[in-house]
């Protein structure tokens, strides 16, 4: 079975698809262009009646290389050529798509198509329009014509792979790409295409083969870069993935995430230094980007500096207050510097965030973080929640029982202590504790 036959066993999408946002413009429809020589030296502004058709379109021809869009589409309206000869056709409708006017270029564009149905060149001009006015189904169905009319028209196969990609019908994709690497093995855009959906798979290897011929073909696109950095970053090759989003930075200086991803290197390469130095230029960019200032609010964790952890952390937070890892490495940093009153506000805020099963290890928390000898009622207030949430929770139900001890609150800390000892009868993990606990209520007895 050949190539263009198994592409044409998948129907095209009957719903509207999103427009693709690749990453190489394809938005720009070559110009039909004549040799500056070939050239003549003045142009009428009006052409006679006697004017052929070949030379008003020779004429138009020269007008669109100059940029002259609404004086092509004037010639051609006033000689009436534009809606019966395919080139003139063609030449209107690329003049109304340099000019953005979808409805007049696809109509003409439209035109030349049926006029000529087997001229390749309309209709690939025509699929890059519709692709570009996000007409999706329309662009493959003359990209697949297009196959069908010569197997050896590459563009068609790349293009039609990018479709395909975009709607995740990643493995017609794939055949697309696969086919024009065969024949043209110096592609690097389907060598990106290529590795990129590897990449999406198993085979990273071969992912990192196609995304390095890329880059060797094409050494400054920086999105093969930075796909082949990620996985590098995700083998734990920080060394590796260091070196390309520096490139990839250095290609693109203003775009805070790639000096954002060199600092999260040389954090994992515990230079934290460094890693702040790229981090600040990356929030000073996006003061807006949370993850910015939480990886410095990390970095400086590291240093032992907790209060300006503290500080990013707060900022981060302030972007983006429902990240629940955030609020964790805050918990962290008031911890070091024995801030009560900081920590028991963060516990409380994870607690409107985290996952209800963990919210009654999140309240044993914040008990513990209470003095049992100044704050007993916070404790006890506290542990009473844990439980409510987890009734079988060892920890809490001992400690609760401490907290009524330490109060004076002698029948309340019997019976939850005579509730601890029965609730871990058969937890042979607890056997210590349950030797402790027995030992202070034959104590509270007497």
């Amino acid at each position: 079975m050949t190539l263009c036959r198994q592409l044409n066993q998948h129907s095209p999408m009957d719903k509207a698809m999103k427009i693709f946002n690749i990453l190489l413009a394809i938005l720009t429809i070559p110009p039909l262009t004549l040799p500056r020589e070939c050239r003549a030296a003045t142009l009428p502004e009006d052409h006679s009646s006697s004017d052929s058709t070949s030379a008003i379109i020779q004429k138009a021809q020269v007008l669109y290389s100059d940029g002259m869009y609404p004086k092509v589409i004037d010639i051609m309206r006033a000689s009436g050529i534009d809606t019966v000869d395919a080139r003139a056709s063609s030449l209107t409708g690329m003049s109304y798509s340099a000019m953005n006017d979808c409805d007049n270029a696809f109509d003409f564009l439209k035109r030349a198509c049926l006029k000529d149905s087997a001229n390749i060149s309309y209709r690939y001009q025509l699929a890059l329009f519709s692709a570009q006015c996000g007409l999706i189904q329309e662009a493959e169905k003359e990209y697949r014509i297009i196959i069908e009319l010569d197997s050896t028209f590459l563009p068609a196969f790349v293009r039609l792979g990018i479709i395909y990609t975009d709607q995740k019908l990643f493995d017609q994709a794939k055949v697309c790409f696969a086919h024009a690497i065969t024949c043209n093995p110096r592609d690097y855009l389907s060598n990106y295409y290529m590795g990129t959906l590897l990449a999406m798979s198993s085979d990273k290897d071969s992912a990192m083969t196609f995304l390095k011929n890329c880059i060797q073909l094409n050494k400054g696109f920086v999105p093969a870069i930075d796909v082949l950095a990620s996985l590098l970053y995700a083998q734990k090759d920080f060394y590796g993935a260091l070196e390309l989003y520096q490139k990839a930075s250095a290609f693109r200086p203003t775009t805070p995430d790639y000096l954002y991803k060199v600092g999260l290197c040389y954090r994992q390469l515990k230079e934290y230094d460094t890693a702040i130095v790229y981090l600040r230029k990356a929030a000073a960019i996006d003061t807006t980007n949370a993850g910015y200032f939480a990886q410095l609010a990390y970095c400086y964790y590291f240093k032992e500096q907790y209060d300006s952890s503290i500080t990013y952390g707060l900022k981060a937070i302030s972007i983006d207050d429902e990240n629940y890892t955030y609020y964790t490495n805050l918990a962290l940093s008031y911890q070091k510097l024995n801030s009560e009153d900081g920590l028991i506000r963060v516990y409380k805020k994870m607690i409107d965030l985290h996952h209800p099963d963990d919210i009654a290890g999140l309240y044993f928390q914040i008990a513990m973080e209470y003095s049992p000898q100044k704050q007993t009622s916070e404790a006890v207030d506290a542990y009473r929640r844990a439980l409510a949430i987890k009734p079988y929770y060892p920890s809490a139900l001992f400690a609760l029982g401490e907290c009524y001890e330490i109060a004076g609150n002698i029948p309340a800390a019997r019976k939850t202590y005579e509730q601890f000892i029965q609730q871990t009868a058969s937890d042979s993990t607890e056997n210590i504790r349950r030797g402790s606990v027995k030992y202070r209520l034959k104590k509270l007895g007497q």
